[in-house]
């Protein structure tokens, strides 16, 4: 996937517009990139890379699994766009300014989307 991307870019160089910084363009390359693939594959993002994103995550067995199953819940009905916020989120450790340059959504959109996930999380948490 790294190849594939490196050489959209460098065939779509021109496409460049200079709005926002390389960097997020090559982000931005590389999510649809991989989004497309895993849509292809008729796959959902693993579970596994949503797991962090869960409060007081835990290290034993039983709990893991725990994990695995809010993960599952939390981010079943969520569509490609919002799993990809999730991930730049909590695995990739952005801020919310690079992660609205990515998607294009407005900075109040995506602090309300993040709030609605970590209380989605908290509840099943609390429930479970």
């Amino acid at each position: 996937m790294v190849q594939e991307v490196f050489l959209r870019a460098v065939v779509h160089a021109g496409e460049f517009r200079g709005e926002a910084s390389p960097l997020t363009w090559l982000y931005r390359i590389s999510t649809n990139l991989c989004l497309n693939r895993l849509r292809d594959r008729k796959q959902h993002l693993p579970i596994e890379l949503f797991e962090s994103a869960l409060p007081e995550r835990s290290q034993t067995p039983e709990a893991r699994a725990v994990s695995r199953q809010a993960a599952v819940a939390l981010l079943g009905d969520l569509d490609a766009r919002t799993q990809a916020m999730i991930v730049y989120r909590y695995l990739d450790g952005m801020t919310q300014d690079e992660i609205a340059e990515l998607t294009g959504w407005s900075r109040k959109t995506l602090g309300k989307k993040l709030r609605r996930f970590e209380e989605a999380a908290e509840k099943w948490r609390a429930a479970s």
